[in-house]
């Protein structure tokens, strides 16, 4: 099953209200899954991103889909080592919904929030 699938069968399962949305802002709002994917086996290969841009992506998937559902759809869509990037920007975020999950953050996305944590002087909770 391609990750495009697997996030509208998750999607799915508890299907938000036809009148609650339209087509093309759901298909975008998936689409933006894939976004997230590609940018984290980017930054795996490459050892760079923006991670801005990366937060900002997953933020705005938190506000449309909520916490579980974007846990249930990253944890599915993605490998080990890419759902690490992940874990670290959600637990970062304060929306790491599976504290059992036993797969290791990813110590470079670890400090590069750290980093952002302190020039900005973030308090997070």
């Amino acid at each position: 099953m391609t990750p495009k699938n697997k996030v509208i069968e998750i999607i799915n399962l508890d299907f938000i209200e036809p009148d609650f949305h339209d087509e093309e802002e759901l298909k975008k709002n998936i689409h933006s899954f894939l976004v997230i994917q590609r940018m984290v086996k980017q930054f795996i290969k490459t050892k760079t991103v923006n991670e801005k841009l990366l937060i900002n992506n997953i933020i705005i998937s938190l506000n449309v889909f909520g916490i579980e559902k974007v846990n249930t759809i990253f944890r599915s869509i993605l490998k080990d080592n890419e759902f690490g990037v992940i874990k670290s920007i959600l637990i970062f975020l304060g929306c790491f919904a599976s504290p059992e999950d036993s797969t290791q953050t990813n110590r470079i996305i670890d400090d590069i929030l750290v980093d952002l944590k302190q020039r900005y002087h973030l308090d997070l909770r």
